[in-house]
């Protein structure tokens, strides 16, 4: 089949296999210059039917609805970073700590004050790695999701925190009465953590991100960050009864 005659400045219009192999001659192509978005669904022959202002609207409202949809995933990966570590915030209190504090409440040795200290201490340390968690994976985000994620976790944590230490440190408590502050002080924290997970699955349903869906996998992750504290904890009741 012959050539067409080639047209300079010409717009051509249909599939480009098609016009390449009618109209474009081998080797006289020098730039390819492609412009997406490509598989939008978008009905271009609009630029061909309609008045150019509508044509113009509508190209935009196809290129910014990608746009806005890629924006939205962008801003996701820092909910799942902040649920991560919320979930292990939850569990670490509801999972690991109340059934241990039960047992020191109710075993023998119960007052055994440097025995609370050490539960504690190790308590203390493990709230540290969760801020410095918090710090390093959220606290140099420029993603608006991040930055308010790093700032309403870090705000709970440094409060606890400093709670947690007010009690170790008080003179006049025995181990007993340690227990008692530190439970209720779980109690409050767990309470702003679920808080905050709220907003979290809140702010989520905005940009597509289904926090539900991601919950289990955060809570798997927040089981194996405190299996050591576990083993440890473990040892520390143990010295109660000596």
């Amino acid at each position: 089949m012959a050539m067409a005659e080639t047209k300079t400045n010409a717009l051509y219009y249909g599939d480009n296999l098609d016009i390449l192999r009618k109209h474009i001659p081998d080797e006289s192509v020098d730039l390819v210059y492609l412009d997406p978005p490509f598989n939008s669904k978008a009905d271009y022959n609009v630029l061909f039917k309609e008045p150019q202002w509508e044509a113009d609207r509508r190209a935009a409202e196809d290129v910014m609805g990608l746009v806005d949809y890629s924006e939205k995933k962008a801003h996701q990966p820092w909910l799942k970073r902040a649920m991560d570590i919320s979930w292990t915030c939850v569990n670490g209190i509801g999972m690991v700590f109340g059934p241990l504090t039960l047992m020191l409440q109710t075993g023998p040795g119960s007052s055994n004050t440097a025995a609370v200290e050490e539960l504690i201490d190790r308590w203390l340390a493990d709230w540290q790695e969760l801020q410095n968690q918090t710090d390093r994976i959220l606290g140099q985000s420029r993603d608006d999701y991040g930055v308010r994620s790093h700032a309403g976790l870090s705000s709970i944590l440094s409060g606890f925190q400093q709670e947690l230490e007010a009690i170790r440190s008080a003179p006049h408590l025995d181990g007993l009465a340690m227990l008692a502050k530190v439970v209720a002080l779980n109690s409050d924290a767990a309470h702003d953590f679920l808080k905050f997970n709220e907003w979290v699955e809140s702010e989520g349903a905005l940009i597509g991100f289904d926090a539900a869906k991601y919950q289990d996998k955060a809570v798997r992750k927040a089981h194996k960050f405190w299996e050591p504290t576990v083993r440890q904890l473990s040892k520390a009741i143990g010295k109660l009864g000596q």
